[in-house]
């Protein structure tokens, strides 16, 4: 299946999302990532920037086999609930679309996925 997944951070960016693309790469054949863009919190209410970037790759895992793995990474480089809840997200990968399935409704109408998506897609 074909996959859209967006990675985002809003704290130690640069390591942060080195950390996601590796983690990918070592998982997935053939990751395509778009380049990373700094975007204010879409609730308003942080007072941290986030840089994000979009991932396309194929998968044989399902849908909820690849949820549950990306959250578990997300544990892994140290996210945690009490952090989010602060502002401050070490990483959040979110499945955008699973075979030609969108998801995550308002993050489609988001600019700047929109501006990855095209260059993921050009």
């Amino acid at each position: 299946m074909n996959v859209i997944v967006s990675i985002g951070t809003s704290t130690n960016a640069h390591d942060n999302i080195l950390a996601a693309k590796e983690i990918l790469s070592a998982m997935f054949r053939k990751v395509k990532f778009s380049s990373c863009m700094k975007t204010s919190p879409v609730n308003g209410a942080d007072n941290y920037y986030y840089i994000n970037c979009l991932a396309m790759f194929d998968t044989t895992m399902s849908f909820l086999e690849l949820k549950q793995w990306l959250k578990e990474r997300e544990q892994d480089c140290g996210r945690n609930k009490e952090d989010t809840h602060e502002g401050y997200v070490t990483l959040d990968m979110d499945i955008l679309e699973y075979d030609g399935k969108h998801y995550k409704a308002d993050d489609w109408k988001r600019d700047y996925n929109r501006k990855m998506l095209a260059e993921l897609r050009g």
